[in-house]
């Protein structure tokens, strides 16, 4: 795997799990700060979870070697 193709990879991860996160804190909580459990909210805590664990998965098979190219760029990027 290449710093490129992991790059492109955990970007486009990143961009779903982050849409996945936005409808997930939609959901109204209440007095004790939990979730009325619906059908809708297990539908988007599912797709949010199959979305993050794509992601583990890609850090888990990626070398550190790629993952500490990334780091550096991204640090010196901003």
């Amino acid at each position: 795997m290449t710093l490129d193709f992991y790059t492109e990879l955990k970007n486009e991860i990143e961009v779903r799990l982050d849409k996945a996160d936005t409808l997930v804190k939609s959901f109204p909580i209440d007095q004790m700060g939990l979730v009325k459990i619906t059908d809708e909210f297990r539908t988007a805590k599912r797709s949010f979870d199959i979305v993050f664990n794509e992601l583990r998965v890609l850090n888990k098979h990626t070398s550190n070697k790629i993952k500490r190219e990334y780091a550096m760029n991204k640090r010196f990027k901003k």
